[in-house]
């Protein structure tokens, strides 16, 4: 019988310089509504999700860091709240350096644990040459393209973002492979109360659902998967079936699957390996 397995989930957060300004909704800056909301969201998750956290960009310009602030970790709240606390708005706005990072150093963790970013930021990207004069639209969908191909997928959160953002937004969500069924493809907040509103269905989407392989398979194109004893369909499209993960040390359901599972009417899983032929 197989285990449940916690995510880990990198948030990719922008403190560029209009994160000091109030959202469309008004009241307090983006940047103090967002870091309020995502501490408390933390805080409630940690016991499923192994949080980190990387911001950028890393100055007041166009530099980011090689790796993260908050490397991702069992119940990190305190330690993400600490690295917030020393940070302000400031700078511009290189996502395509920092999800090409966050991919980087997802990747070459050595857990088995599913791997996810959350991009958060509230406009268009620049930086593309490290020039902040020039907008990097195509470098950023390239960057999430890029992730996804490596098995890390990406779900993006707009924050007060313009009309002039919707567009390379909604690209990169699609290109995560974690867009909304409607559009906006990403998730768009204007809140401390939708920043909130959208971690939670985040969260979700990937607790719950994923599971330990102890020993990987000898051969990974003879496994079946039972739940409650019936068969389910491998589905690498994650749609609706189960896949593995990375190394194959773990298994992740999709679709009616996974709902079911988060309703508890599965109760037991199962993996059957099958023998390879002599030889």
């Amino acid at each position: 019988m197989l285990q449940h397995l916690p995510p880990d989930l990198m948030i990719v957060l922008d403190k560029s310089g209009s994160m000091a300004d109030p959202p469309s909704s008004g009241g307090n800056s983006k940047w103090s509504q967002v870091t309020s909301a995502l501490t408390s969201s933390i805080q409630m998750s940690q016991s499923q999700i192994r949080w980190g956290l990387m911001f950028f960009p890393f100055d007041n310009a166009c530099a980011t860091a090689s790796g993260p602030n908050v490397i991702c970790g069992d119940n990190n709240a305190l330690t993400i709240q600490l690295a917030i606390g020393f940070q302000q708005p400031g700078g511009d706005t290189p996502t395509a350096d920092a999800v090409r990072h966050a991919a980087n150093h997802l990747a070459g963790l050595s857990d088995p644990n599913p791997r996810y970013i959350v991009l958060a930021t509230d406009g268009e990207p620049n930086c593309a040459g490290g020039n902040p004069n020039v907008a990097d639209n195509a470098g950023a969908e390239a960057a999430v393209s890029q992730a996804s191909a490596m098995g890390i997928h990406t779900f993006v959160i707009g924050i007060s973002a313009g009309a002039a953002a919707d567009a390379v937004l909604s690209q990169m969500a699609m290109n995560g492979g974690e867009a909304r069924a409607t559009a906006p493809y990403y998730y768009s907040v204007n809140s401390q109360a939708d920043f909130v509103a959208a971690i939670n269905a985040i969260t979700g989407q990937v607790v719950s659902c994923t599971f330990a392989v102890p020993t990987p398979p000898p051969d990974p194109s003879l496994v079946r998967i039972q739940a409650n004893g019936m068969d389910v369909p491998r589905d690498p499209t994650h749609t609706n079936g189960w896949d593995f993960g990375p190394m194959n040390q773990s298994i992740t359901f999709y679709g009616m699957w996974c709902d079911r599972l988060r309703s508890g009417s599965i109760t037991s899983i199962h993996a059957i390996y099958g023998c390879p032929p002599p030889g």
